[in-house]
């Protein structure tokens, strides 16, 4: 429903308000809170929760509030997670009382609100900028771990992976949509590649088969003419075999596949060591599962999978609220973007943002199935997500406004 009109923000510099400079920098510095810097780490985290915070203010100064049932669902099972938990633990049911993945429903509201919740008459500056800021924060952050990569905390190394990932699609798939600059589209896709072996470097595996997989799925969606797709393979397919010729290469190669040092001689036949251990923590997890299907084990009890995650951790009372509702949230972006778009042109900024939020939605479809948290946290890795989520719906409900004045 919507609120009473609040007054409209001014324009201060260059075409921006005040809202869109604290919107902008919010992403730059949220993205680089895992920077291999732990100092700049640290003062992007504290900057990160002040710049959010004015936002959430600024809008509700200066835009008409919305909510909608995914904005109360999602705050409903945060709350009934909250309670449940508590009195799990309080019973002597669970070891702690964290809430685990379930937290991150609380981050995903914010961002969520705020994306719906931005002004619908400067949708298209807001758009352009939201990416634009997050490109700006990719290359600072990817050539900061390229510097750095040996200070690199390695208990973040996913998350690391995930912000840059999101980077490499946004310079791939979306700078061409919005930019006929053909030097600008070459210099994205020249960083794309360098950023993709800085990834490599890091041996964060699982961002590196998402960015494949949505990919591949943007080849067979026809989206843009093939020869781009061919180049960009060509190119990493050059660099890959000048790197892996040399024998520091090769090994770094083998490091990559299996993921552990200790195993760079071994023979690569044991699917626990190429996947980290995952497979038979899969099937310990199930069998914990299957002993405790209602409640679950509490949130110490992570694994690297977002079903089996919940599941274990919180059994059936919280993952048939939360499972069937984020995985439902993304195939219905993937598979209603052809719906939605229908009556779009090209190159209009509204079919812009739902290519981002259908590519976004399969990179962490992907990626849920590797880690944990995922697609509902961490905050600073799926943050981007969530807004663009907001921003998506918002259209939506706008689209369905107009019809029903009509």
């Amino acid at each position: 429903m919507d609120t009473l009109t609040k007054h409209e923000d001014r324009l201060i510099f260059g075409g921006l308000t005040l809202r869109d400079i604290v919107f902008y920098l919010a992403i730059i510095v949220s993205a680089l809170s895992f920077c291999s810097n732990q100092s700049i780490a640290n003062l992007c985290t504290m900057v990160m929760y002040g710049l959010w915070a004015v936002l959430a203010v600024l809008l509700f100064m200066t835009s008409d509030m919305r909510i909608n049932y995914t904005l109360l669902y999602m705050l409903a099972v945060y709350l009934y997670a909250y309670i449940l938990i508590k009195v799990l633990y309080l019973s002597g049911l669970y070891r702690t009382n964290g809430m685990g993945v379930a937290g991150y429903l609380l981050y995903c509201v914010v961002f969520y609100f705020i994306g719906y919740n931005l002004p619908c008459n400067r949708k298209k500056n807001i758009v352009y900028g939201m990416i634009i800021s997050y490109i700006v924060a990719h290359i600072i952050f990817t050539l900061s771990l390229y510097v750095l990569l040996q200070d690199t905390r390695s208990e973040t190394k996913n998350m690391s992976g995930q912000i840059m990932g999101l980077g490499i699609l946004l310079e791939i798939l979306i700078v061409p949509r919005i930019t006929k600059n053909l030097i600008i589209r070459v210099l994205g896709y020249i960083f794309a590649v360098f950023a993709i072996f800085t990834l490599f470097d890091l041996h964060s595996r699982t961002p590196f088969i998402a960015i494949i997989v949505v990919l591949v799925f943007a080849i067979f969606q026809k989206k843009r003419p093939f020869y781009v797709y061919l180049i960009f393979a060509l190119s990493v397919y050059i660099v890959f075999m000048f790197v892996t010729t040399t024998e520091k290469g090769y090994e770094l190669f083998q490091e990559f596949i299996i993921g552990d040092h200790r195993y760079t001689s071994v023979e690569i036949t044991d699917a626990d060591i190429i996947l980290s251990g995952r497979p038979s923590l899969y099937v310990e997890s199930i069998k914990d599962f299957l002993e405790h299907p209602l409640i679950g084990l509490g949130a110490w009890a992570y694994i690297d999978c977002f079903p089996i995650n919940v599941l274990r951790s919180g059994g059936l009372l919280l993952g048939v609220f939360i499972i069937p509702y984020a995985y439902g949230k993304l195939f219905s972006v993937i598979f209603g973007f052809k719906k939605n778009t229908t009556d779009i042109e090209k190159d209009d900024v509204r079919y812009v943002l739902f290519e981002l939020a259908k590519y976004l939605s399969l990179f962490f479809v992907v990626i849920s199935v590797m880690e944990g948290y995922p697609p509902l946290g961490p905050g600073a890795s799926a943050f981007y997500l969530w807004i663009s989520l907001g921003l998506r719906d918002s259209y939506i409900y706008e689209k369905n406004m107009n019809l029903d004045k009509q």
